[in-house]
């Protein structure tokens, strides 16, 4: 793993954490999480073209639960 993905994953851990507490909001968060989310998304399509395999995308609402 990169740095850059990296630091999108503990940037979007921190924002799971402040939005279940309820300290920032779904916006807020979602602005916070989307990018390491689309990182993980570009990934698994790539590797699963490489495996001729489908890919299940990872979704905000999963991700936050």
């Amino acid at each position: 793993m990169n740095d850059e993905i990296l630091k999108l994953k503990e940037k979007s851990g921190q924002y799971k954490i402040l939005y279940n507490l309820g300290k920032c909001t779904r916006k807020e968060a979602e602005d916070n999480i989307m990018p390491y989310i689309n990182k993980v998304n570009e990934k698994g399509l790539e590797l699963a073209k490489k495996y001729n395999q489908k890919y299940k995308k990872v979704w905000f609402n999963s991700y936050i639960r």
